[in-house]
């Protein structure tokens, strides 16, 4: 069974039990450990998912956790877990997030069983404002999320890749945010560094007054939405994004090269007559879609590739100031 068809039967678990998730026990017991589980950690090998454990946190002080999920030997992940009926709220203060920098393990994962917040020491970089690299939903996740989690599990386990990771998700946020902020209102440090980029020699404040409502009636054009914490999720609201079709698809490997190896068996097994009206058919079709193709080249799609092209020049600038 594949990652996204157990995280499927996890959330019907929790749709099926969730009135009767109102303690911290119960939810360990019908949630996370299954999400271990599903991870490929054997939640019954206290050496493997340990629960309890204290941390040490670096300033002298101490925290114990609900689990602490190792690898040969080491703490790879941390977990501190809520009863299914809390919202993030009740995570949002927890003593891991405020020394990560300073724990021994990759990753602290917050959860009330039915919401899964991911942090690394990256997060730290953002200062007060913490953001997970991953979070996931039970009744809402994408793919691309199944995609990330799988990073997680244990024979896909890497630091490495997962900072990585952490550190492109941080700072696409970071970069999100500041573009929100300028497209309310630009500040003089970014009208500024626009202007240089376009004039020769000095700017004037008379020309970075007139150029700032031009900056802000460009960047409304530019589609950005502010990031923010996942909202929390009612167990009476179940509406996962990641459909059936999508379920079937993610582990198909091997059936889908059984059917390639069959479909070439049998177009070998085809006359050279109807292979020749095939293949003429074929060049036919094409032929068809490339004239398709090349009427949809108008000159209004030309500008909005060239104002792409801008954007993506402008963020790499952005980045390297």
């Amino acid at each position: 069974m594949g990652l996204a068809q157990t995280l499927s039967t996890l959330r019907d678990r929790a749709e099926d039990q969730g009135p009767a998730l109102n303690t911290k026990e119960k939810t360990k017991n019908a949630l996370l450990l299954p999400f271990f589980q599903m991870l490929g950690y054997d939640p019954f090998d206290v050496r493997e998912v340990e629960p309890g454990p204290t941390v040490e946190l670096g300033d002298g002080s101490s925290e114990a956790v609900d689990y602490a999920v190792n690898i040969d030997g080491a703490p790879a992940m941390l977990f501190q877990c809520e009863d299914a009926t809390v919202g993030r709220e009740a995570l949002k203060d927890a003593p891991l997030l405020r020394r990560l920098e300073t724990l021994e393990a990759t990753v602290v994962g917050l959860t009330n069983g039915l919401s899964y917040w991911f942090y690394t020491k990256v997060a730290a970089m953002g200062g007060t404002n913490l953001l997970p690299f991953l979070k996931l939903d039970l009744f809402g996740y994408e793919s691309q999320q199944v995609t990330d989690l799988r990073r997680l599990t244990k024979s896909n386990f890497d630091t490495e890749e997962i900072l990585s990771l952490a550190f492109e998700r941080q700072h696409t946020h970071l970069l999100q945010n500041y573009f929100a902020e300028q497209k309310e209102n630009p500040d003089e440090h970014l009208v500024r560094f626009l202007a240089a980029q376009i004039h020769e020699g000095g700017v004037s404040d008379d020309v970075l007054g007139r150029l700032q409502p031009v900056v802000q009636t460009f960047l409304e054009d530019v589609k950005v939405d502010r990031e923010t914490s996942l909202p929390d999720q009612n167990v009476s609201e179940p509406s996962s994004s990641l459909n059936e079709a999508d379920l079937e698809s993610e582990e198909v490997s091997t059936d889908g090269n059984n059917q390639t190896q069959a479909s070439d068996q049998s177009a070998s097994a085809v006359g050279p007559a109807e292979s020749h009206d095939s293949s003429t058919q074929n060049r036919s079709d094409q032929e068809s879609v490339d004239e398709e193709d090349s009427s949809e080249e108008s000159p209004e799609n030309e500008d909005l590739q060239q104002e792409t092209n801008i954007g993506k020049e402008l963020a790499r600038k952005v980045i390297g100031e």
